[in-house]
This record gives C-alpha cells, sequence and structure tokens, in this order.
C-alpha cells in the first residue's frame, strides 16, 4: 500500500517520493511517482502535556492516562511526558501519589511509551517534595 505522501523523514533525512507498507512494515521509500502531499516520519514525541482528551494530569489515574494514551496515538504520538503545572504541595503529592498507582498498574512503557513525569516547580521545592513523596514514583 502507497501511502501517498512527498517524502519520507529517515535517519534524519528528508527523502524525496512516496512511501510503501507491507502489513505493519515499511517496505520501501522513496518510491516514484512521489505522492501528493505530507511527510512520512515514524511519530511524534510530546514531551509537555499537561493534558489531552479532557484528561488533566493535575487529577489523573490509571484509566485517564490509558484514555490519553489512545487519544494522542491516533494523532501520531509515539511517546509523551505528562506535565504538573505549578501546585500547591498537597496537590503535587495526590498527583505524585496517583502516578505511582499509574506505574503500578503497568501503564507505563506501553505504546504510546509515556515516559515518566516532569514537574514544572521551583528548583528549591524539588528535594522537599521528593522527600515527602511515598508514591514510590521514580522522578
Amino acid at each position: 500500500m502507497k501511502l501517498g505522501v512527498r517524502a519520507a523523514f529517515v535517519d534524519g533525512v528528508i527523502v524525496p517520493g512516496d512511501v510503501t507498507v507491507a502489513g505493519d512494515q515499511v517496505d520501501r521509500v522513496g518510491v516514484h511517482p512521489a505522492g501528493s502531499r505530507g511527510l512520512a516520519t515514524p511519530g511524534l514525541i510530546d514531551v509537555q502535556v499537561n493534558g489531552f482528551a479532557g484528561v488533566d494530569f493535575t487529577t489523573a489515574g490509571p484509566a485517564d492516562y490509558d484514555t490519553v494514551a489512545t487519544a494522542m496515538a491516533a494523532t501520531g504520538v509515539t511517546a509523551f511526558q505528562p506535565t504538573l503545572i505549578s501546585l500547591p504541595e498537597a496537590r503535587y503529592l495526590e498527583a505524585l501519589a496517583r502516578l505511582g498507582r499509574v506505574e503500578q498498574s503497568g501503564r507505563l512503557g506501553r505504546d504510546p511509551i509515556l515516559s515518566r513525569l516532569h514537574l514544572e516547580l521551583e528548583a528549591d521545592r524539588i528535594s522537599h517534595l521528593v522527600e515527602r513523596s511515598d508514591a514510590g514514583v521514580t522522578l
């Protein structure tokens, strides 16, 4: 099956021409004639996601992370890093405890890959917050 793209991004280089796929594997790149538009890429990585698909990561539990992962995969995202915005300490601790339950549920490392957590907070609060967190989350 041809994707109908003008080019593909392969190993850091834009390769002119279409892409053919056999089953779930890329078969060939640089196929001519090229498609009319678009660039095929291996996937997108979103390194700062406050929420998605109606889910706010400050209150998200395991089912919410699955909702986000499914919705993001449909847009071409293959990995993402949830972000907690600046919050009062108690809310960070609650969110970290919920993320600990997500980690224990096996959600981390599935497709699309959920890569730990991004905290938006002042540097002097980090060590104190980590000391107080018993969530079992690797920060």
